[in-house]
């Protein structure tokens, strides 16, 4: 049942893809491993459902989580959609992890949840106050350039408000401040002037 596709995919993988929720459901009654990662993105089924929008998926792969198990790296993010759903899951969620935890690819959860613009989950995460706000992922992002890239002016708010560094740079040299103004989300450029992003910071061009 775990046997792996020479792309390293499982039939769990693929079922979940294909968005065969019948299929899904026997394999995981049938004890399918649901840690196994495989062909997308190397990422275990979980995160495949997530990423996929598949809401009812993720929350039948969640709901197997092991009780005593800890969720790892970015987890906690991808368990948006049953966040959102159900309050059971919700504490279960807050009370797992850690949001410093990174993915293989250098990633975070609470960066995940800023880029799209999830503030239920940014403010899950947040909560507890070891976590840290200004943790940058494998490319020098914050959560607060994340959020501040696409507009999410609540968000951004949230971060500020939690501690966020709104003059962390990029190696370009670009701050949230100028990723706001790049993208014209003049909600967040007046948010960050307000709570004293520097005016003066230049990027890698001098700009």
């Amino acid at each position: 049942m775990d046997a792996r596709l020479p792309s390293g995919g499982t039939a769990l993988l693929t079922a979940v893809w294909h968005k065969r929720l019948a299929v899904v459901r026997i394999l995981l009654d049938s004890g399918a491993n649901i840690e196994l990662r495989g062909d997308f993105q190397h990422w275990p089924p979980l995160h495949v459902a997530y990423f996929s929008g598949h809401i009812e998926f993720v929350q039948l792969i969640y709901e197997r989580v092991p009780a005593d198990k800890k969720l790892s790296f970015a987890d906690l993010v991808l368990a948006q959609a049953s966040v959102e759903r159900s309050s059971a899951i919700y504490t279960k969620v807050v009370g797992n992890g850690k949001i410093d935890q990174k993915r293989r690819n250098g990633d975070t959860a609470l960066r995940i949840a800023c880029e799209r613009g999830k503030r239920k989950t940014v403010e899950a995460l947040l909560r507890n106050p070891s976590n840290d706000v200004n943790l940058v992922d494998a490319d020098g992002w914050t959560p607060l350039m994340s959020a501040s890239e696409h507009g999410h002016t609540e968000v951004v708010a949230i971060l500020l408000e939690k501690g966020a560094n709104s003059n962390d740079q990029l190696p370009n040299g670009f701050s949230a401040l100028h990723i706001a103004c790049e993208n014209g989300h003049t909600g967040v450029v007046q948010l960050l002037l307000d709570r004293g992003a520097s005016i003066d910071m230049i990027d890698e061009e001098r700009e």
